[in-house]
């Protein structure tokens, strides 16, 4: 992003000016679900070691509660960082994007087999990535991740600097 605005230092968040963005892209749903190093962690002691597939090591209903707490960490992370940012006053000159990790097969029936993980077949479920625009009001009935950063700056009123399929 830094490169897109033609920024090539970290600024001070004094020395900026006014509309800000955030832009984060939450693992916590990837497999191993809910072991992500979010959350101040910062030792792998966390991540229990599972030998093989990680699907191996629970029955589907583990695999499902493992995803859920996963999505609900998801969920309290950007939770946290709105609220640092309302803290500072500047929630309202911030847009903040927060987009997930891909879908996930999670035992789902496929061409007659149970699937598990993000590999194949590729399907709409595993291609559709949860994207929020916080704080700004966008119209689009769809997008494509590529799309992000162009509608960002579009309604940043910044200019794009590249040539790109992605579009505001």
């Amino acid at each position: 992003v830094r490169y897109m605005l033609d920024l090539f230092e970290n600024p001070n968040i004094d020395e900026m000016e006014e509309p800000f963005f955030w832009v984060e892209r939450s693992l916590e749903t990837h497999e191993p679900y809910k072991y992500c190093k979010h959350h101040g962690r910062d030792k792998d002691e966390d991540i229990p070691d599972f030998e093989g597939n990680y699907f191996d090591h629970f029955t589907d209903e583990e695999i499902e509660e493992n995803y859920r707490e996963a999505a609900v960490k998801s969920y309290e992370h950007f939770k946290e960082h709105v609220e640092y940012l309302e803290e500072q006053g500047i929630l309202d000159e911030t847009l903040v994007i927060f987009t997930a990790d891909h879908g996930e097969l999670l035992g789902d029936r496929i061409h007659g087999r149970k699937r598990y993980s993000h590999n194949v077949p590729a399907c709409r479920k595993l291609a559709e990535v949860p994207t929020l625009f916080y704080n700004h009001k966008i119209e689009a009935e769809r997008m494509r991740t590529v799309d992000i950063i162009p509608t960002a700056l579009d309604l940043l009123d910044k200019q794009w600097m590249m040539d790109t399929d992605g579009q505001s």
